[in-house]
């Protein structure tokens, strides 16, 4: 599989005193913060041993302002079908900011995708995540499929 950095990751987003960059996750830091951002999610990973969350690269895009990541998504490119996951936000952020940084999101990483050559998107969508639903509705997804997130250790 091609690494993800070689599609079009970095770039601004709105025009603010603070902009937003989007960026593949690099950093041991980075890292944990998007665990503690997961973990915002309500998804359990607590019976799941999962050491260390400091490898993310290149599977990770985060959305941030400075070095303090506000949201992320991982990004599995595959042919004919890659998959958008995990899609976290800072629950701190009002609904306003919320909703650019999930569009944002969403927008880097069906480029990604598209640029490693998968044909077609799905992603998993908690019944919890409406915002997320919602923007993925209106980008043109379907509801494909429903039922259970399992996982084990591997």
């Amino acid at each position: 599989m091609t690494n993800l950095e070689h599609a079009p990751i970095t770039e601004r987003l709105f025009s603010s005193a603070h902009p937003l960059t989007m960026e593949v996750v690099e950093t041991p830091d980075e890292g944990e913060q998007i665990r503690g951002l997961v973990a915002q999610t309500g998804m359990d990973l607590a019976d799941l041993p999962i050491e260390s969350w400091h490898n993310l690269f290149p599977y990770w895009i985060a959305a941030k302002r400075g070095d303090t990541v506000l949201g992320a998504v991982q990004c599995t490119p595959g042919r004919p079908v890659g998959r958008l996951e995990l899609m976290c936000v800072e629950k701190e952020l009002g609904d306003r900011e919320r909703g650019r940084i999930v569009r944002a999101l969403i927008t880097q990483g069906m480029r990604v995708l598209q640029a490693q050559g998968s044909l077609v998107m799905t992603a998993m969508v908690s019944h919890q995540d409406k915002g997320f639903r919602r923007a993925m509705k209106k980008r043109g997804l379907k509801v494909l499929l429903t039922g259970s997130t399992l996982g084990m250790a591997l």
